[in-house]
């Protein structure tokens, strides 16, 4: 709506996935759930049917692990979907601690807010939920974020889209990291989001184009003229150490906006240059401030 304020970024990192035990569900002997591991969305693991039965997974992590949230990214679900989080105590999986209960995969409309109703001959109207635009097939990502932080080692989710005109349900990656939410936002001024093509051009003597589609990047750069020195040196300098340029985390530029504009702006990505930090003159109780940003590309 329009007196929406937007939220603060979050970057995900160090992903748990990599050292969890992954069991559960009906899933494909090859596309099978270890290609949840695999940071490369378009590898994806593969349900064998769309029965409850087959579409649902259990992560047993190795430590308990505060969580803000869970992505589960480059996946084919429908606008009918519906997911469920519950995580439990006990390896065995048998006392349940809590769960996000059924929750809706599409953004449904807000019909209590006029200013929120597309027109009336769009497709979304008589759907009642905001369409998926994908015309490169890379797949929805489902950022499941929790009311409020839990500590979690044992975590089940189920999915129920037994209507998938696919026939199968498909997952890129999943994504169970550490949030970073700092304690300002980027600067306003310090910006950018843009889209970077894949696609090849040729050319041949006469002129005539050749063109080969591909997935369309993505890169977001964010600025910071002054954070609390203990936040850049700290988690931030911790997950360039972690991370580099090689292994990926999860930016979400508006963690708390389920709208287009939240769906377009959060994705798995490397950083695309490790940032240099720069101590100024500014104190934040005590506390030298500094300068510093970062700029993502998408992983596709």
């Amino acid at each position: 709506t329009a007196d929406r304020v937007m939220g603060t970024i979050t970057i995900y990192h160090t992903n748990a996935i990599e050292t969890a035990t992954l069991a559960g569900g009906s899933w494909d002997a090859t596309l099978s759930l270890e290609k949840l591991r695999d940071p490369r969305p378009r590898l994806k693991a593969q349900s064998t049917d769309t029965q409850l039965t087959s579409t649902q997974f259990r992560m047993s992590l190795v430590v308990p692990k505060t969580l803000a949230g869970i992505q589960l990214i480059s996946t084919n679900l429908s606008q009918a979907a519906q997911y469920r989080v519950s995580w439990y105590s006990d390896s065995g999986y048998t006392t349940l601690v809590d769960t996000t209960g059924w929750v809706a995969v599409g953004e449904s409309i807000d019909w209590s807010d006029t200013g929120e109703w597309p027109e009336w001959e769009s497709e979304d109207f008589w759907l009642g939920s905001q369409a998926f635009v994908d015309p490169d097939n890379l797949g929805r990502d489902l950022r499941i974020r929790f009311a409020a932080a839990i500590v979690a080692q044992y975590i089940k989710i189920e999915i129920d889209d037994t209507s998938n005109a696919a026939g199968v349900i498909k997952i890129g990656h999943v994504y169970v990291g550490t949030a970073f939410t700092p304690s300002l936002n980027f600067a306003p001024d310090s910006n950018r989001i843009a889209r970077v093509s894949n696609t090849s051009l040729r050319l041949t003597p006469a002129g005539t184009r050749f063109t080969n589609r591909r997935g369309a990047g993505q890169v977001i750069a964010v600025a910071w003229p002054q954070l609390p020195s203990e936040e850049v040196l700290g988690e931030i300098d911790d997950i360039v150490l972690i991370h580099d340029i090689d292994k990926p985390v999860y930016v979400d530029r508006d963690p708390e906006n389920a709208d287009v504009s939240g769906v377009k702006t959060a994705f798995l990505a490397t950083i695309e240059e490790l940032p240099d930090y720069v101590l100024t003159a500014v104190f934040f109780d005590s506390d030298n401030a500094a300068s510093v940003g970062f700029q993502f590309q998408r992983v596709l």
